[in-house]
C-alpha cells in the first residue's frame, strides 16, 4: 500500500502500488484499539483502480488499520499489503 488519507467525513482514500496481471484489489479495514491492536477485519470492497479505492461508513475520529491484496495473475491472491493507519 502506498497511501491511506482522509476522504470525506467517514471515508478513507487508499492508494497501490500496480501489480502486473492483477485484474482487481481487495481492501480491508479494522478499527483500532487504545493499544493499537486491530479488531475484526471488515471488507472495504474489491477496485479496480488501484489509485482511488474509497470505503465508506466509517466512524470519524476512530483509528483504523488497513490493508489490501491483488486479486488475478497465476497466483490468483498476493499476500496482503503491510498495515497502514490512520
Amino acid at each position: 500500500m502506498i497511501s491511506l488519507d482522509n476522504g470525506n467525513t467517514g471515508q478513507l482514500v487508499a492508494r497501490v502500488k500496480p501489480v502486473i496481471n492483477a485484474r482487481c484489489y481487495e481492501v480491508r479495514f479494522a478499527a483500532l484499539n487504545d493499544s493499537g491492536t486491530p479488531g475484526p477485519w471488515q471488507n472495504g470492497g474489491l477496485f479496480t483502480d488501484s489509485r482511488a479505492m474509497t470505503f465508506n461508513t466509517l466512524t470519524p475520529g476512530t483509528t483504523y488499520s488497513v490493508q489490501s491484496r491483488a486479486i488475478g495473475g497465476s497466483t490468483g491472491y498476493s499476500d496482503w499489503s503491510d498495515r497502514l493507519a490512520t
